[in-house]
């Protein structure tokens, strides 16, 4: 993967933060250490990567339940 792309998605994943509105009021800045952007256009293909490797993992490790 192009070395600018990479760093792209590492600043966009890793320099998350959040504030909450509740009426008038607005709570102070919180780091977000993981999880996904909601409405990102990056997240459903970030979250496909992920669970195809996750997959890939538990097929090797033979555990789970297998049907026929």
């Amino acid at each position: 993967m192009c070395p600018i792309v990479t760093g792209f998605l590492v600043n966009l994943y890793t320099s998350q933060v959040i504030r909450t509105k509740w009426e008038n009021v607005m709570s102070e800045i919180v780091s977000v250490s993981n999880g996904v952007k909601q409405g990102g256009v990056m997240s459903p293909i970030l979250f496909i990567i992920y669970m195809d490797e996750l997959l890939i993992k538990l097929i090797v490790s033979g555990v789970g339940c297998y049907i026929n």
